[in-house]
Protein backbone atom coordinates (compact mmCIF):
# COMPACT_ATOMS: atom_id res chain seq x y z
CA UNK A 1 0.00 0.00 0.00
CA UNK A 2 2.84 2.03 0.66
CA UNK A 3 4.69 1.94 -2.56
CA UNK A 4 1.37 2.55 -4.73
CA UNK A 5 0.73 5.69 -2.22
CA UNK A 6 3.81 7.31 -3.05
CA UNK A 7 3.76 6.40 -6.68
CA UNK A 8 0.55 8.37 -6.81
CA UNK A 9 2.34 11.51 -4.84
CA UNK A 10 4.67 11.25 -7.47
CA UNK A 11 2.09 10.76 -10.37
CA UNK A 12 0.37 13.95 -8.89
CA UNK A 13 3.40 16.40 -8.27
CA UNK A 14 5.11 15.07 -12.04
CA UNK A 15 1.42 16.24 -13.32
CA UNK A 16 1.75 19.63 -11.08
CA UNK A 17 5.38 20.37 -12.38
CA UNK A 18 4.05 19.53 -15.84
CA UNK A 19 1.45 22.34 -15.70
CA UNK A 20 3.54 24.68 -13.85
CA UNK A 21 6.60 24.18 -17.19
CA UNK A 22 3.37 24.87 -19.41
CA UNK A 23 2.78 27.87 -17.93
CA UNK A 24 6.18 29.21 -17.63
CA UNK A 25 6.72 28.34 -21.40
CA UNK A 26 3.88 30.54 -21.46
CA UNK A 27 4.73 33.51 -19.33
CA UNK A 28 7.72 33.55 -20.95
CA UNK A 29 6.14 33.72 -24.73
CA UNK A 30 4.42 36.87 -23.41
CA UNK A 31 7.65 38.40 -22.08
CA UNK A 32 9.14 37.56 -25.24
CA UNK A 33 6.27 39.42 -27.28
CA UNK A 34 5.94 42.36 -24.55
CA UNK A 35 9.57 42.92 -25.35
CA UNK A 36 9.59 42.52 -29.31
CA UNK A 37 7.25 45.37 -28.68
CA UNK A 38 9.18 47.53 -26.34
CA UNK A 39 12.16 47.19 -28.97
CA UNK A 40 9.81 48.24 -32.24
CA UNK A 41 8.86 50.93 -30.14
CA UNK A 42 12.35 52.31 -28.92
CA UNK A 43 13.31 52.08 -32.67
CA UNK A 44 10.58 54.12 -33.72
CA UNK A 45 11.21 56.66 -30.99
CA UNK A 46 15.30 56.33 -32.41
CA UNK A 47 14.17 57.14 -35.56
CA UNK A 48 12.27 60.03 -34.75
CA UNK A 49 15.36 61.26 -32.61
CA UNK A 50 17.96 60.75 -35.45
CA UNK A 51 15.64 62.34 -37.97
CA UNK A 52 15.09 65.92 -35.46
CA UNK A 53 18.89 65.65 -34.94
CA UNK A 54 19.70 65.65 -38.43
CA UNK A 55 17.31 67.96 -39.19
CA UNK A 56 19.01 70.29 -36.81
CA UNK A 57 22.65 69.30 -38.17
CA UNK A 58 21.19 70.36 -41.91
CA UNK A 59 19.96 73.53 -40.43
CA UNK A 60 22.64 74.69 -38.61
CA UNK A 61 24.92 74.03 -42.10
CA UNK A 62 22.73 75.88 -44.05
CA UNK A 63 22.94 79.10 -41.43
CA UNK A 64 26.95 78.30 -41.64
CA UNK A 65 26.90 77.95 -45.37
CA UNK A 66 24.69 81.52 -45.76
CA UNK A 67 27.34 83.43 -43.30
CA UNK A 68 30.17 81.70 -45.02
CA UNK A 69 28.57 83.49 -48.48
CA UNK A 70 28.40 86.54 -46.73
CA UNK A 71 31.45 87.06 -45.47
CA UNK A 72 33.13 85.64 -49.30
CA UNK A 73 30.97 87.82 -50.99
CA UNK A 74 31.84 91.14 -48.40
CA UNK A 75 35.42 89.73 -48.95
CA UNK A 76 35.10 89.68 -52.49
CA UNK A 77 33.50 93.64 -52.15
CA UNK A 78 36.83 94.59 -50.38
CA UNK A 79 38.95 93.63 -52.96
CA UNK A 80 37.03 95.04 -55.88
CA UNK A 81 36.96 98.11 -54.09
CA UNK A 82 40.57 98.04 -52.97
CA UNK A 83 41.64 97.24 -56.50
CA UNK A 84 39.71 99.32 -58.56
CA UNK A 85 40.95 102.22 -57.20
CA UNK A 86 44.35 101.51 -58.06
Amino acid sequence: MKVAELKLVVDANAAEMRAGFADTKTEFARVRRAMREIADETRRHFDVVAENIISRVELILEGFDARVDQKIAACEQRLTRKFSKR
